[in-house]
């Protein structure tokens, strides 16, 4: 009895860490959109900050890099990290599901219930993001930082290639697990309240603008509706949550 409840409990361990790097993913994406939609009442403390910090290292009061007239420099420097910080959650997530798609993983936690079809596009959508997340953070970073201003054309091409592999596994995918997907949002969230409509509104916010950042490269409509899609299913999910922990 004692072996076959140690089994049981090493086998419920197993299925809760296949899902680790799914969970990193996300969590990373959530805090991304955090930074993101609080830059406005956060970005005059970090240009103040900034401004303190330059004052001891001696620079000059008439730089052009981040002068003493420009304070919505905070809150555009808020915006980019979260912008950078939400590609990164994309680039794990997408990491994670190839692994698994791969067959590398220990336990699908995300794709065991899927169709041969399902696998395939969604392994091409995910390698596609992969692709793109991969090309767009270090052009992001050259753009901002390098003397010129101008984005790397290699980055710009990746990006795109990434993109249109993104644009082949979605048409692999429809209508593969479009049901799975629709089933999840009448179960999560908003979908407990008979609203699954609007967890599906918020999922295709954030992939229409992940689709077209892949070709456009990060820029702040695109992380805006990228937050305001990941907005819409945590106010859904954060009811729930609270209510599952009352006794």
């Amino acid at each position: 009895m004692n072996t076959q409840q140690t089994a049981g409990t090493g086998a419920r361990a197993s299925g809760k860490g296949s899902g680790l790097g799914y969970k990193i993913g996300a969590a990373v994406v959530v805090v991304g959109a955090i930074i993101f939609m609080t830059s406005g009442l956060l970005g005059g403390v970090v240009f103040a900050s900034l401004m303190r910090l330059l004052s001891l290292m001696g620079a000059p009061e008439d730089r052009d890099f981040l002068p003493p007239d420009y304070p919505e420099a905070g809150s555009q420097i808020l915006d980019h990290l979260g912008a950078l910080v939400i590609m990164c959650g994309v680039w794990m997530f997408s990491l994670r599901l190839v692994i698994e798609l791969l067959g590398f993983a220990t336990k699908p936690a995300l794709t065991g219930r899927l169709s041969p079809r399902g696998r395939l596009g969604l392994g091409v959508a995910a390698a596609g993001l992969l692709i793109g997340a991969s090309a767009v953070l270090p052009e992001s970073l050259i753009y901002e930082f390098s003397c010129s201003g101008e984005p790397w054309l290699p980055f710009e091409t990746i990006a795109t290639l990434g993109g249109l592999i993104v644009l082949c596994g979605l048409f692999i995918l429809i209508p593969g697990p479009l049901k799975a997907v629709q089933d999840w949002t009448n179960r999560v969230g908003w979908g407990k309240l008979g609203l699954g409509r609007i967890n599906q509104l918020g999922l295709g916010l954030i992939a229409l603008a992940i689709v077209i950042g892949l070709f456009i490269g990060l820029s702040d409509p695109i992380t805006i509706i990228v937050a305001a899609g990941i907005g819409i299913i945590l106010v859904g999910i954060v009811p729930n949550l609270l209510d599952n922990r009352k006794p």
